[in-house]
């Protein structure tokens, strides 16, 4: 049960890390990360191998984060 706690607290703690930065950089361009529970969603989403690399497509104003949202996710899914 021990380890079972540690893999919970360690989840958890990436999920809120990973949330909050999908969250602050994504926020303006994504539907995705429009507020809090929704970049949580993705994130849990992506974790457990429901993930779109081309959700990031979609942002045409800045070049910089559609290549940044796929290394996001990619950091994402290598991580968990």
């Amino acid at each position: 049960m021990e380890d079972f706690m540690n893999f919970c607290i360690l989840y958890v703690i990436l999920v809120m890390m990973f949330t909050l930065l999908g969250n602050i950089n994504f926020l303006v361009y994504l539907e995705e990360y429009e507020g809090f529970l929704n970049s949580l969603i993705t994130v849990i989403d992506a974790s457990i191998g429901n993930y779109d690399f081309k959700t990031f497509e979609s942002i045409t104003e800045e070049e910089f984060f559609k290549y940044t949202g796929q290394i996001y996710m990619m950091v994402v899914v290598i991580s968990f």
